[in-house]
């Protein structure tokens, strides 16, 4: 429980938050820092494997006589157990990475560091998950199954994070001051916690079963499940239940991409539902931001006695199509994002990108055939891969053989040529927010057609966007959309000078 407030203390201390850190920590002036490549700075992603390892490890019962404790209001207590936490790490890796595996090693660490260095405050992941997760058939199976409804959830999310920064530990919060009714805060903190007791026990089972999934052993000590994900904040009973969220920022992770473990267990039916969700924000996103393209939604038409669709996103340009993305909105399993080998443990879901790959061929096959022939579609038309999350980061060798596996599955159809197997450029939606910010609609093709070059399989497009120097603008342009769309209290406490009176009104 010590440890757990020393890991919120020193995230506190590290998010500009130094003035509530002070009562509860000991530190070194340079310790104060958010700079990363301070040698002071701790890495959140730390910080979460240690909270997942006490949560996971057995305690060692308390001996007569003395018995050793860590200061856990010491700065320098932490920056040994995270040293200590490297030294391991780099133990490990010397039995699992050699010249033949590095390249897999760097997706792996991406999967682990990249979502904490993008944030989970920033507006396009708000609005994405919310735009996704949070509407139709998803909002209504959420409000059946927690007896609260997705806005409200998300309002107690915002109101929890804000409070959860300010302090280790808080008491349930009073809010029928601003409008919220006690028992929508309970249900809310239903889904968001579990008692502590309750999370060792949560948080042993998912790593049993990672365990299992992995064939009875985890290679790495830092890629394991982090309970935290599903259940951020920690309800404490031998301290009058007060509650700790030891990375605040879960909170919100919770309330945005978090939403899919509430979709998931819907079925079938939600999962296909935010699908379609996912392919309506990717055309309303490239609509919004290059104006002159005409964006459509997919098309029917007959193959073989069938109707079969188009990909999820038509872009035309000059009076034919120029770009095609097919949508996978798939989430990354444990599996797919750690395993030693992703491709085998999470052969399911990685056969969704094969076959996404797959289905971009065939449709340019079918066009160059004149099979589809009701919009001209350019001949070096260029095919897109969009997942909702970096499926292929620094993974050239995943992009690899998932394009050797389409390409087994193309030889199926001798009508479709080594022609239609044009290069797939792999693109997360998140990337395509931060490309579309600095493009125009000629940079964007032109960005297209760079990206597709094979000296640049494994980069990401935002990298080539940048390193090439193919920015069209010299700022970035704002996101585009308003969180009122998706959050409609936003409006009433977006502004610092909120009142309990205006987020209630």
């Amino acid at each position: 429980m010590d440890f757990l407030a020393l890991l919120w203390s020193v995230d506190a201390l590290q998010s500009g938050r130094e003035d509530r850190a002070k009562p509860y920590l000991e530190y070194p002036k340079e310790a104060a820092t958010e700079h990363i490549e301070s040698s002071y700075f701790v890495y959140r992603w730390d910080l979460e494997t240690l909270a997942t390892l006490l949560l996971t490890s057995p305690k060692t019962p308390i001996r007569p006589g003395r018995n050793r404790r860590v200061n856990c209001r010491s700065f320098g207590a932490l920056g040994r157990t995270v040293n200590l936490l490297r030294d391991l790490e780099e133990a490990e890796s010397q039995l699992h990475i050699d010249h033949t595996t590095i390249v897999l090693e760097m997706h792996r660490v991406a999967q682990r560091q990249f979502p904490w260095q993008r944030g989970y405050a920033n507006p396009q992941q708000i609005y994405r998950f919310f735009y996704v997760y949070g509407q139709g058939a998803c909002a209504e199976h959420f409000q059946e199954t927690h007896g609260i409804s997705i806005s409200e959830f998300s309002m107690i999310c915002l109101l929890l994070f804000w409070q959860l920064s300010e302090t280790p530990w808080i008491l349930k919060p009073d809010t029928t001051a601003v409008g919220i009714a006690k028992e929508k805060v309970d249900a809310a903190l239903n889904i968001l916690s579990l008692t502590l007791p309750n999370a060792r026990i949560e948080a042993r089972a998912l790593q049993s079963k990672a365990v299992l999934n992995a064939g009875g052993a985890l290679s790495r000590t830092i890629y394991q499940p982090s309970i935290l994900r599903q259940f951020p904040i920690l309800s404490l009973p031998a301290m009058e239940g007060r509650l700790l969220a030891p990375l605040p920022q879960l909170v919100l992770y919770r309330a945005t991409a978090g939403l899919y473990y509430d979709v998931v267990r819907g079925g079938t039916p939600l999962i296909n539902d935010a699908n379609a969700r996912f392919e309506q924000y990717g055309r309303r996103l490239i609509q919004t931001y290059l104006e002159r393209f005409e964006v459509q939604q997919p098309q029917q038409y007959p193959f073989k006695g069938n109707l079969i669709d188009t990909p999820d996103i038509l872009v035309k340009d000059g009076g034919e199509i120029v770009a095609v993305l097919e949508c996978k909105a798939t989430k990354l399993s444990f599996d797919a994002q750690f395993a030693e080998n992703p491709m085998v443990a999470a052969k399911n879901a990685y056969d969704q990108m094969t076959k996404g790959i797959f289905q971009l061929w065939r449709f340019f096959s079918h066009a160059r055939r004149g099979i589809y022939s009701a919009e001209a579609v350019a001949g070096n038309a260029y095919g897109i891969l969009l997942t909702m999350e970096t499926w292929f980061a620094t993974a050239g060798d995943l992009q690899a053989q998932a394009m050797e596996d389409a390409k087994a599955k193309a030889a199926t159809d001798p009508d479709i040529t080594e022609a239609d197997m044009r290069p797939i450029m792999f693109c997360s939606i998140s990337e395509l927010e931060d490309t579309l910010g600095w493009s125009d609609e000629g940079s964007f093709l032109k960005l297209l057609a760079t990206a597709s070059e094979d000296k640049f399989r494994g980069w990401s497009i935002f990298n080539v966007q940048r390193d090439e120097k193919l920015r069209a603008r010299a700022d970035w342009r704002k996101f585009p959309f308003d969180l009122d769309d998706v959050m409609p209290w936003w409006s009433k406490v977006k502004d610092p000078i909120v009142t309990p009176e205006t987020v209630g009104g």
